[in-house]
């Protein structure tokens, strides 16, 4: 198991994506909060839960407004 810190600008994608946490299914929920919570409390995630954060942060741009069904 590989431990990493979340990085800065995924810390800030993460939130902003958070905040519209509808627009992604719930695998991609329970990662994105993961990972939003190990970079609040400053602590290492496994790098699986930043990879899933930054493919699903990817598929779903920030700046569309389509909702998961």
């Amino acid at each position: 198991m590989s431990m990493k810190k979340v990085s800065l600008q995924l810390y800030k994608d993460t939130q902003i994506a958070v905040s519209n946490i509808n627009r992604y299914d719930s695998l991609e929920r329970y990662a994105l909060t993961q990972v939003l919570i190990a970079a609040k409390k400053n602590e290492q995630i496994d790098d699986l839960f930043i990879q899933c954060a930054q493919k699903a942060l990817k598929h779903r741009s920030l700046n569309t407004s389509q909702v998961a069904v």
